[in-house]
């Protein structure tokens, strides 16, 4: 029986990251040997099962606490592009308990995002 469905799309840039205006890009060769496409993709698959069980496991709040240690400062200002919206501006609030992203905009409203590409300024 299947409880739930996740979709996630997820780019990476292994060997070559390619200029985009506006944004600065990065590839994990930049770091060190980069794997390959398919050895990338196993240690992916690998990881996301490990997150899985430990959610089934432990329930979203000790993965959310994880995400929210390293991801980026409360305050960091977001800009983020719903499907079928155009770009609202804004700071990272926090994640909602449902792992939600939490957007405050400037009248200091919080709107919770479900779904959107998320884009950071260059720093």
């Amino acid at each position: 029986m299947i409880h739930g469905v996740v979709v996630i799309g997820v780019g990476v840039n292994i060997r070559h990251a390619p200029e985009v205006a506006g944004r600065r890009t990065a590839a994990l060769a930049e770091g060190g040997p980069a794997p390959t496409r398919d050895e990338f993709a196993r240690a992916l698959a690998d990881s996301f099962e490990r997150e899985l069980q430990r959610w089934r496991h432990g329930g979203l709040a000790p993965l959310l606490r994880r995400w929210q240690s390293v991801a980026h400062p409360k305050g960091a200002a977001l800009t983020v592009l719903p499907p079928g919206e155009g770009a609202v501006e804004g700071s990272f609030a926090g994640l909602s308990e449902d792992g939600n992203l939490l957007l405050q905009l400037d009248d200091g409203s919080i709107r919770v995002i479900h779904a959107g590409d998320v884009v950071l300024p260059n720093t």
